[in-house]
């Protein structure tokens, strides 16, 4: 498992029993299913299936040489003899792997086998018995090699979107970045990407630059961003998955769909307060910690009515229904008003107006003393 993640090929003989491996299933190491694995069969001097090779156009995938081939022997340094076995076929498609990683080590093992593959010349002999139904080509894999390194292959690597404030919610008349990273993963370097963007749902959003990306050439296995602004519609939904488009220009265009994963807040009377957190978000003087003004309403959102206390920091009302001095900067709105302080002096109840009775009475008592005095009784 270590080897294949490595990216290391597999070169496996597909056996001398002469089985069918499609009825018969597999035996090991074919059972295994490896990544990167090339299973080969044995052909005779007529390009023909060696009668005693395995075979199994699910599991075999080529054939190669390998019945009366001259090979040297362990007798000594120039002795030879003849061999037979897809242990002899397999040996030769090992070699052909190799050739082909050595002229061009930047082909990725799926590409090294998929040229082998591809440049199997076609023989009736293995027709039906292999999944290419063709026998090992080298100069063949080699052209299908070269046509690797011409090939650019793009995908969508990434896909980033950025509000403005960083809080991570699309919240209204805010501009969204939207990051598109491209991944180039052919070998041929690509220039001149350009490329449009278009939403499929334009009452959810609206594209706020309409110019062209572009991005820097990608060579070998680079990756690289452009970036363009969107804005969302009022009223869209918390959670909003919106299609997208990009197609980039050239001789065939190529085109990605993709949806980006946005979360709306709204906070329609900008007062500062999200609908999700504002208890009413068509009056911007009710929100949380706005002052209560003892009108029945509950301003400030704490689910209570007129409930600011006398004490209440930097509050200009309160709305206990008790008058307080207005040294205290505080007026109670629903109660009465605060009469007017007493002279000094009359805190128990005295008025400096004069009253009319009150000094008829005192003028009476002084004229019958004065009358009394001079005109004494007999």
């Amino acid at each position: 498992a270590g080897a294949v993640a490595d990216g290391v090929s597999f070169v496996v003989a597909a056996g001398n029993d002469g089985l069918d491996l499609d009825a018969s299933g597999p035996d090991y190491p074919i059972a295994y299913e490896l990544d990167h694995a090339i299973v080969v069969a044995a052909t005779d001097n007529r390009d023909s299936l060696a009668s005693w090779s395995n075979r199994g156009a699910s599991w075999v995938h080529l054939g190669a040489p390998g019945s009366a081939l001259t090979s040297l022997t362990m007798s000594s340094s120039t002795s030879t003899d003849y061999g037979w076995g897809t242990s002899y076929a397999a040996p030769l498609v090992t070699g052909a792997v190799a050739l082909i990683s050595s002229e061009l080590p930047a082909l990725h093992p799926d590409e090294v086998i998929a040229s082998i593959l591809a440049g199997v010349t076609e023989v009736e002999g293995l027709s039906g018995s292999t999944v290419t139904g063709g026998r090992l080509n080298v100069p063949g894999a080699q052209e299908q090699a070269r046509a690797w390194m011409q090939v650019i292959e793009l995908e969508l690597e990434s896909v980033e979107v950025q509000d403005s404030d960083g809080d991570g919610l699309a919240e209204v008349d805010e501009p969204l970045a939207v990051r598109l990273q491209l991944h180039n993963l052919g070998h041929a370097t690509a220039t001149g990407l350009v490329g449009h963007v278009s939403l499929d749902d334009e009452d959810a959003a609206r594209v706020l630059d309409d110019s062209a990306l572009a991005w820097a050439d990608l060579g070998d296995d680079e990756s690289g961003a452009a970036s363009f602004l969107i804005q969302v519609a009022p009223g869209c939904e918390e959670d909003l998955a919106l299609p997208l488009t990009l197609t980039l220009e050239g001789d065939e265009a190529l085109t990605f769909a993709l949806e980006l994963p946005l979360t709306c807040r709204w906070d329609e009377d900008e007062d500062g307060w999200p609908d999700d957190e504002d208890c009413d978000d068509q009056d911007a003087a009710v929100h949380p910690g706005a002052e209560e003004h003892c009108d029945g309403l509950d301003e400030d959102c704490d689910e209570q009515v007129d409930e600011q206390p006398v004490d209440a920091p930097g509050r200009t009302a309160d709305c206990d229904g008790v008058p307080v001095d207005s040294e205290q900067g505080l007026l109670d709105s629903d109660g009465p008003e605060r009469p007017e302080p007493p002279p000094e002096g009359c805190e128990r109840g005295c008025s400096s107006a004069p009253v009319p009775g009150l000094w008829a009475l005192l003028g009476l008592l002084a004229l019958t003393r004065r009358y009394g005095r001079r005109n004494p009784g007999p």
